[in-house]
């Protein structure tokens, strides 16, 4: 009877030491079971950052290459714009002063010798604005010759040779920025005399090749005489139409044709004055 409990008690004995046996060998095989997957997790995670590192580097990089090039990409934009605008603005300015130059360009009159038929600008009195015409000055580029009464800008300085020089320089686009409007060099005249015509003073009057003149733009006769003049090759006689204040073809002699700087084909201020010729 005793055998059989101490039997029984050793069953029970055995039954709980296999059980605790098998709970320490679950227990240690998780725990090596996690220490293992935990190896390998450390082992993924040190391959895989890098990984992802290089990945965030790159898309830094990336984003970093982007905004260069975005900002590249507007300075281009604006330089190009700047270089457009520039190359608009030089190609104005050569036809600006080709036209100038060649083609077509404004005057100021200034002074009373052209009174009535031109109101000049007084240089003492600024209230007194002078009248603005337009010049023509491929009038005679091409061998044509100025006509009888032909209103005419000439260069005063007879005794100078033109060169291309001076046309370049008498732009007004030059004067915008020299600050110099007016050159008083330049004056506004009417065409007396051409080529072989003889001009003579008689009695205030004015005669051409033995004819008077019928000349109802001028302001009064003639008070001071002036010499015959026989008008050579290529040359004009010009006179202002106030023949009492001017300065003109009887002070300087016959302008060369080189020294006509163009003719006046319009006054376009002030605008109610407004008129061709």
């Amino acid at each position: 009877m005793q055998g059989a409990q101490i039997k029984k008690s050793r069953s029970k004995l055995s039954n709980a030491t296999s059980f605790w046996v098998i709970c320490h060998f679950l227990t240690i095989t998780n725990l090596v079971y996690n220490s293992h997957c935990s190896t390998k997790l450390v082992k993924i995670k040190k391959r895989i950052c890098p990984f992802f590192k290089e990945i965030i580097n790159n898309k830094n990089k990336a984003t970093s290459f982007r905004r260069d090039v975005i900002k590249r990409m507007k300075t281009n934009k604006l330089l190009s714009q700047i270089w457009g605008w520039g190359k608009a603005f030089i190609v104005a300015l050569l036809l600006s002063i080709i036209i100038s130059v060649f083609i077509i360009q404004p005057y100021k009159v200034v002074g009373s010798s052209m009174e009535p038929t031109f109101s000049g600008e007084d240089l003492y009195n600024q209230d007194k604005k002078g009248d603005r015409v337009m010049v023509f000055k491929s009038a005679y580029l091409f061998g044509k010759e100025p006509s009888y009464g032909d209103l005419v800008i000439i260069d005063s300085q007879v005794s100078t040779p033109r060169t291309f020089k001076d046309h370049l320089l008498e732009s007004p686009i030059f004067g915008l920025f020299t600050g110099e409007e007016f050159n008083e060099k330049f004056w506004i005249k009417r065409v007396i005399g051409v080529e072989g015509d003889k001009i003579e003073y008689k009695d205030g009057k004015v005669y051409r090749n033995g004819t008077l003149l019928e000349e109802s733009y001028t302001k009064e006769d003639i008070l001071t005489p002036f010499d015959s003049v026989v008008i050579p090759e290529d040359h004009v006689f010009v006179m202002g139409d106030n023949r009492n204040h001017s300065s003109d073809s009887r002070q300087i002699g016959p302008v060369p044709m080189e020294h006509v700087v163009g003719k006046v084909v319009i006054r376009f201020y002030p605008f109610d004055r407004i008129d061709k010729y």
